[in-house]
């Protein structure tokens, strides 16, 4: 299977900014607050949630290698800040079930 390099994926530009603060108890209150007021539409991060629900731009598909009976589709997106972040979600191929496997910056290289 061919590498996929960065510079070559499209992202979906997500209207919601990263979560910052200097300590847990800082950080903590705003993603409360915001978890408190997207609480009943989804239990998602809310970049997440944005790109799940918007984008039009292709998934990367691969075959996911702890299960031949499983598909992973990561999603790109950024945030209103400008950091890069994937979204994972995993097909059961039997079922048609989809889970959310993660949400996570990109790898960065050195």
């Amino acid at each position: 299977m061919a590498e996929i390099k960065l510079r070559d994926i499209k992202y979906f530009q997500s209207k919601y900014v990263k979560l910052t603060g200097s300590s847990y108890d800082e950080v903590y209150a705003r993603a409360r607050k915001m978890y408190d007021q997207i609480k009943a539409k989804s239990k998602r991060q809310p970049c997440a949630l944005d790109l799940l629900q918007h984008s039009r731009l292709a998934p990367v598909e691969k075959r996911n290698p702890n299960g031949n009976h499983e598909r992973v589709f990561r999603f790109y997106g950024r945030t209103k800040g400008g950091e890069e972040f994937w979204v994972q979600v995993k097909e059961d191929k039997k079922t048609k079930g989809k889970y959310l496997m993660s949400i996570v910056p990109p790898k960065q290289k050195n």
